[in-house]
């Protein structure tokens, strides 16, 4: 009846050494006259399961992706691909038979297509050239924001030469970068120079003629604001 063994990764089986990196596989072979005893030709057999057992964990241990198993106990770090859904997934701590995709206290999931980050991070986009401008004020800069795939914007521009107890009108509708797709739901302005220490007052209104992508910036001087122009910080909300 014969017995069964388990390859041990860290044996010696003399006249072999124990299996490592650099180290030569040893094994004793049978001679003619010897005898034919199951101790003379062990001993190869026994080196050989050591040497699998060393290389089957030695490779576990690499950095890769696995098909996820249920009877392999994971450790921390490791990373494999679950059946169910096809995702790539994180061990968080070490376990054995729990599910990646329907355990997200113990994986962390870590592939995302194209679209799905696209849907969850803010996009921001600088190239503000073609928005014109009236009565001299001129656009410094603008950045249009992007939302959940693009379905929500933000638009900040930076506005100088708002000509006092006057106004000027941003279009931004030749801007590729910097301009609403369907509408302009809200906004609002701010002074960054001029006569905001004397009082001096400014805002906005928008979808001038309709249009999402024009709106209105006044400028009115307080008493003692002599600035001839006023610089604004402008925010505006839509899609």
């Amino acid at each position: 009846m014969p017995s069964n063994y388990v390859g041990v990764p860290t044996a010696t089986e003399a006249p072999a050494a124990a299996p490592g990196y650099g180290v030569a596989v040893t094994v004793a072979l049978p001679i003619d006259a010897e005898p034919a005893n199951a101790s003379s030709v062990a001993q190869p057999f026994k080196v050989l399961a050591d040497w699998a057992a060393w290389a089957r964990d030695k490779l576990f241990t690499l950095r890769g992706i696995y098909a996820w198993l249920s009877t392999v106990t994971y450790n921390a770090g490791n990373v494999v691909v679950d059946n169910l859904d096809q995702h790539v997934y994180r061990a968080l701590s070490t376990n054995e038979n729990m599910q990646p995709s329907t355990s997200p206290s113990i994986w962390s999931r870590i592939d995302w297509s194209a679209a799905e980050v696209e849907a969850m991070t803010v996009l921001a986009h600088g190239n503000y050239s073609g928005i014109t401008t009236t009565n001299g004020a001129t656009v410094d800069g603008g950045f249009r924001f992007s939302y959940n795939g693009d379905e929500y914007r933000r638009i900040e521009l930076a506005v100088d030469g708002v000509p006092a107890n006057g106004s000027t009108i941003i279009d931004l509708s030749a801007c590729d970068g910097v301009k609403f797709a369907s509408y302009c739901r809200s906004g609002t302005v701010s002074m960054t120079s001029g006569g905001f220490g004397f009082g001096g007052q400014v805002g906005l209104n928008m979808n001038i003629d309709g249009n999402p992508n024009r709106v209105l910036i006044w400028y009115r001087r307080t008493t003692g604001d002599s600035a001839a122009t006023a610089g604004v910080g402008v925010t505006l909300i839509g899609a």
